[in-house]
């Protein structure tokens, strides 16, 4: 999802980086608010199960419902695939960087 989400903001990247923005600065945006919605799916999705503890004791077999350690593979997944946006942003910096030298020297397109 994160990375749709960058390949659809190429053009905003592509006005940042013309305004003055350096691929640092769009990849600390980037991994800012991918990392914003990672916290906030983990909020709600390890909340979710403590909540709801008496209902999923029923429903899980040799593994309690608080058990840290898929609270903690859960949440490292997690991370992981916020920080895969770091990718698309990366090529869309580059691809933005090309495109402004190109317009930038008059050379076609």
């Amino acid at each position: 999802m994160l990375a749709l989400s960058m390949r659809q903001r190429v053009r905003e990247i592509g006005i940042r980086m013309a305004l003055g923005a350096t691929p640092r600065d769009v990849l600390r945006v980037v991994i800012r608010q991918g990392m914003a919605l990672v916290a906030i799916g983990m909020a709600i999705g390890l909340a979710g199960p403590v909540a709801l503890t008496g209902v999923l004791k029923a429903l899980l077999f040799e593994v309690t419902p608080t058990d840290l350690a898929t609270y903690v593979l859960v949440s490292a997944r997690a991370i992981g695939r916020g920080l895969a946006g770091v990718l698309p942003a990366g090529a869309a910096g580059c691809a933005s960087r090309e495109s402004w030298r190109k317009l930038q020297l008059g050379a076609p397109g």
